[in-house]
């Protein structure tokens, strides 16, 4: 899996207006229920004006009430938007630090995992003994890649603060 940075992008053209451009997270779960209700309503919107269009295109006057049908949940998506902008600032602030904690587990728990597949894998290369004969295991290139993912991890700058520049 790879982080995406980018969203997706959202788009919905209103005649006689513009095209109101959005870029939604890739989790849409991640947006306030609301949100992602008056989206929804609007998706419908241009799913019915597209299907009047289809329908009949000379019928002007059903052409235009799907268009500002569209218009309206567009409106509604930035009403929506607005109304519970401090408590979504809110919320996404705890989401943060949720997973800013989670992320700081998992480092933990991929560190502890790294140092058992070092020792197995020492122990692994030297089957007659007690322990690990270090001049084997310092030719093996599986233990020279863990020790790369081990420095890795080590240099991994930790999660930042929110706001932060």
């Amino acid at each position: 899996m790879s982080v995406d940075f980018n969203g997706s992008p959202v788009s919905y053209t209103v005649n006689g207006d513009r095209t109101h451009h959005f870029t939604l997270p890739r989790n849409r779960g991640a947006l306030h229920s609301k949100v992602t209700g008056a989206l929804k309503k609007a998706d419908a919107a241009v799913t019915a004006e597209a299907e009047a269009r289809a329908k009949d295109g000379n019928d002007h006057n059903a052409h235009r009430a799907a268009n500002e049908k569209v218009g309206a949940a567009v409106g509604d998506v930035y009403d929506v938007a607005s109304a519970s902008s401090r408590a979504r600032v809110e919320y996404h602030r705890e989401e943060y630090a949720y997973a800013a904690a989670k992320f700081g587990r998992a480092l933990a728990e991929a560190e502890r995992a790294l140092q058992a597949l070092a020792d197995h894998a020492q122990l692994a290369e030297c089957p007659v003994g007690i322990g690990f004969d270090t001049a084997v295991s310092a030719r093996s290139k599986t233990v020279g890649r863990l020790r790369l993912i081990a420095d890795s991890l080590a240099s991994m700058p930790g999660v930042p603060e929110l706001g932060e520049a």
